[in-house]
């Protein structure tokens, strides 16, 4: 005899897209294919450590302009969601757009942690998704690690640099990136109002 058993399937979409416009023949990223590639496995490594659902809070659309001399750079729109543009030309390697995506992405971590009211990113803030990269690189292209440690290190942007000391202070653990996200003082993320 067959017993009848109920399944339950539960499929969790995701709440981002890369820009379509990006994969076109004529006018899109010569290295699309590439590029789609590293955003979905850097991606997936954020989802390994703060969950799908968590990232699903604050919607994102990945875009790339060379043009931009402020990119790479998050941008929330309306308070709903963010358009993280990178700064990827046709001969960039994979390890710098990981390295550039990871950066942002976790700019979009701090903001569904703490809403789009938070005040615009601190030096604090910069180092954490400065280590972040660190980290993921670290993780995901180990033959670029120190290539990417000198680089940073070389910034004038003091949050860039002091994510250098911060990822090695933790030991290149993102579970401690999503500790220090997750109780970032509360002071240093919203302006007094008195």
């Amino acid at each position: 005899m067959f017993s009848k058993q109920k399944r339950l399937v539960l499929t969790i979409m995701e709440n981002w897209e890369i820009n379509g416009n990006l994969a076109d023949e004529q006018y899109g990223m010569q290295n699309y294919q590439v590029f789609e590639k590293v955003i979905c496995d850097t991606k997936n490594y954020f989802n390994a450590v703060f969950d799908v659902e968590c990232l699903n809070k604050v919607p994102f659309y990945v875009d790339n302009n060379i043009f931009n001399p402020k990119a790479p750079i998050s941008t929330s729109v309306l308070k709903k969601f963010v358009i993280i543009t990178l700064r990827i030309d046709c001969n960039a390697c994979e390890a710098q757009i990981s390295y550039q995506f990871a950066h942002e992405l976790t700019h979009v971590v701090f903001w569904v942690y703490w809403g789009f009211n938070k005040k615009h990113a601190t030096d604090i803030e910069e180092a954490i998704c400065t280590a972040a990269s660190l980290i993921v690189i670290k993780n995901m292209y180990p033959d670029y690690f120190d290539k990417y440690v000198r680089y940073t290190a070389s910034l004038d942007n003091i949050g860039y640099r002091n994510g250098v000391p911060l990822a090695k202070k933790i030991c290149y653990d993102m579970e401690k990136i999503k500790y220090m996200i997750k109780n970032f003082p509360r002071e240093l993320l919203y302006e007094a109002h008195s």
